[in-house]
């Protein structure tokens, strides 16, 4: 009888070791039909768990890995036609910081090896500027994630 306890527990023992180790393939084989056999049982039963659970979090995070590598290949794309196309692009998020100014944004408002990316456009432009590029109060309180607009600006001549 002590052989029947004995086994099962230095098996169970192991299998904790070889669990903590990363081997959640690992199984109990001991044959018993009473609550050694249930805690054996409810082990292999964890450990075929933890083992599913592991195999269904690295395909979530190879396919967010994938995911992640599309992203940056169409950011790139959209940052390679912002910065080629003659007309100057300038998004503002929600708090009135910055968030896009491409190459000729900064030609137009002559802001050359200016970083004011994730600055406030109040602090950025003149206040001239203000009223035409602050936001549409009507848009912003339908909680629309982004408002596309396009305004057209008269910029002071400089002599």
């Amino acid at each position: 009888m002590a052989r029947g306890i004995t086994v099962p527990i230095q098996q169970l023992a192991e299998g904790t070791r070889r669990i903590a180790e990363g081997d959640l393939t690992f199984r109990i084989g001991v044959r018993a039909t009473d609550e050694i056999a249930l805690l054996v049982d409810s082990f292999n039963t964890m450990t075929k768990e933890l083992n599913e659970s592991r195999i269904g979090i690295q395909q979530v995070n190879q396919n967010l890995k994938q995911t992640n590598i599309k992203l940056d290949r169409k950011r790139n794309y959209i940052e390679t036609i912002l910065d080629n196309i003659g007309a100057g692009v300038i998004s503002i998020n929600k708090k009135g910081q910055i968030t896009t100014f491409n190459k000729a944004a900064e030609n137009i408002f002559q802001k050359k090896d200016q970083n004011i990316f994730g600055s406030n456009f109040k602090d950025a432009f003149e206040y001239s500027y203000h009223d035409q590029l602050k936001f549409n109060s009507k848009n912003e309180s339908q909680n629309q994630n982004s408002i596309e607009e396009q305004i057209d600006l008269r910029l002071k001549a400089k002599y």
